[in-house]
């Protein structure tokens, strides 16, 4: 029951998950201590791991090319599409996977730049969720065929600088929490490497 509960969690607000162990896998357990452990130890978390190495290669001085780093993210996570918008017209600045070169000028509306957290980020799970809610970022990510995204502000405190959005295109994803944390801080990282 509890891993179920922590997959469950995992994949976002109400949501429910029937345990299955060849899906999910065995539940470990250490009778000396009353423990389940609800994964393998030895695997590690590869997301985790996977900003473990970008923050090491950075500490190092070896400043990674911005479109591999998006582009490692985007395999990394399943994704479509990457990009990184600067200036009044958010124009692409890199870009990655699938789509042509496009532009994010309806980050500016308020209507939908107001749908951002404190820490600057928004999961879209589903592009129609902003139709009559933010009609102008509606039209372009549907119009760009974005049904999913993961975004991030690049701000200087006040002013907007740049976007960085992770897509599906064609498809529509429920994002898990657990990858909009990690996303965040990738992001954070992309935004201070960049540092508009």
């Amino acid at each position: 029951a509890d891993k179920a509960l922590l997959i469950a969690q995992k994949k976002g607000k109400n949501r429910y998950v029937i345990y299955d162990v060849e899906k999910h896998g065995a539940v470990q357990k250490d009778d000396k201590n009353k423990i389940a452990y609800l994964s393998d130890n030895k695997k590690g978390n590869k997301s985790i791991r996977l900003i473990g190495d970008i923050t090491d290669r950075l500490a190092s001085g070896n400043l990674p090319d911005i479109t591999e780093l998006l582009n490692e993210i985007r395999i990394h996570f399943g994704l479509d599409s990457a990009y990184i918008f600067e200036g009044g017209n958010m124009e692409t600045l890199y870009h990655c996977g699938d789509g042509d070169s496009l532009t994010a000028e309806y980050i500016f509306t308020p209507q939908y730049n107001k749908r951002f957290n404190g820490d600057m980020a928004l999961a879209v799970d589903n592009v129609n969720e902003l139709e009559g809610r933010a009609d102008e970022a509606f039209a372009a990510l549907t119009k760009q065929h974005i049904f999913g995204a993961f975004q991030y502000l690049i701000t200087d405190g006040t002013e907007i600088k740049g976007l960085i959005s992770f897509n599906y295109i064609n498809r529509f994803k429920k994002w898990a929490v657990d990858d909009v944390n990690y996303l965040t801080i990738l992001c954070r990282i992309i935004s201070a490497i960049i540092n508009f």
